[in-house]
């Protein structure tokens, strides 16, 4: 039997690292988007390689900012009402899943994952020959107030356990 066929819809950062992880456990990839490699949703982006962010996006801080989410005061969020009913279900097990100890058991896979982000990307930099874009001058955290520092201790806390 010869190698299997994937396909990988997408050709930003994430298609194109799909593709080439696939290639490396050698499958065919085919490789699609209806515009060039990078021109649409990673076009223009930063680029930060952020090995970090440990804690899920479904946290139990989020429960109570979801009323002004859900009301689309909040800008970072924003939900298209027509389509409500079909995500209902998927709404309702990610506030479910908003809780002390799903978030606890998530973090330490992803604490693994994140871990290999930098060498990984430096490894595809320096195969596709863009080392030279790579600015490794780490990153800080600023806080508006005392009160947003204060609201930002239980991610500190894994900060430091990780």
């Amino acid at each position: 039997m010869g190698k299997h066929k994937v396909y990988v819809i997408g050709a930003g950062i994430v298609g194109i690292c799909c593709a080439i992880f696939l290639q490396r456990k050698n499958f065919d990839v085919y490789l699609l988007d209806r515009k060039q490699p990078g021109q649409e949703t990673s076009f223009g982006n930063s680029g930060v390689i952020c090995n970090s962010y440990l804690l899920p996006q479904a946290k139990p801080s989020l429960v109570k900012k979801l009323p002004g989410m859900l009301l689309n005061l909040d800008p970072r969020f924003h939900i298209h009402y027509p389509h409500l009913p079909y995500l209902t279900f998927w709404l309702g097990r990610f506030i479910a899943n908003c809780n002390r100890k799903t978030m606890e058991r998530r973090v330490p896979p992803l604490h693994h994952l994140l871990s290999q982000v930098i060498a990984t990307h430096e490894d595809l930099m320096q195969r596709s020959g863009a080392s030279h874009y790579l600015n490794d001058s780490g990153w800080l955290r600023l806080y508006k107030d005392e009160r947003s520092y204060a609201g930002s201790a239980e991610e500190r806390y894994y900060y430091d356990k990780y």
